[in-house]
């Protein structure tokens, strides 16, 4: 999965005419999300609240429905084929990009019946190593503070980057 991401993240850069990032690989993780088989709650819309992640890159490979993405105030569902991935740019891209490029504003939404679901994901980060700046203003990214400013709010303990 680090060579997809790292090839993906290459051919941005290409695009864009930067330098191509340090490996991936050393900062990125794999996270097994698990949703329990329960009744939605007429309180709750969601099993997982509306967030972006707080990543370079987020690749989502869904057990079943219920990934959606948020387009102002509609809701777009990530329907995948059984051997494709969800690619989701996170809030560390959009640091890179001086904001040009929009994190990907997401859910899951709770079942209508009792379903188990889980999701499988691999976060892409940069290389602690490398010093980022931005593409356009070349300004300095705290690269510790940007992917834990998210991650910290889903209850997970703070990414050790360095």
């Amino acid at each position: 999965m680090s060579e997809l991401a790292q090839g993906v993240m290459d051919g941005i850069c290409e695009e864009f005419g930067v330098a191509p990032l340090a490996p991936f690989r050393a900062a990125s993780y794999i996270q097994l999300c698990v949703y329990g088989p329960q009744a939605k709650d007429h309180s709750r819309q969601y099993a997982q609240d509306p967030h972006e992640d707080g990543h370079m890159l987020s690749f989502i490979k869904p057990t079943r429905e219920g990934l959606v993405l948020m387009k102002e105030r509609s809701l777009e569902p990530v329907r995948l084929l059984e051997n494709e991935v969800a690619v989701l740019a996170g809030s560390l891209l959009t640091e890179l990009f001086d904001h040009a490029v929009p994190a990907a504003y997401h859910a899951v939404l709770a079942p209508s019946k009792p379903v188990a679901r889980s999701s499988l994901i691999y976060f892409a980060n940069p290389n602690p190593d490398q010093l980022l700046t931005t593409f356009y203003r070349q300004k300095s990214i705290d690269l510790g503070s940007t992917v834990n400013a998210r991650h910290t709010g889903f209850g997970n303990q703070p990414i050790q980057l360095r």
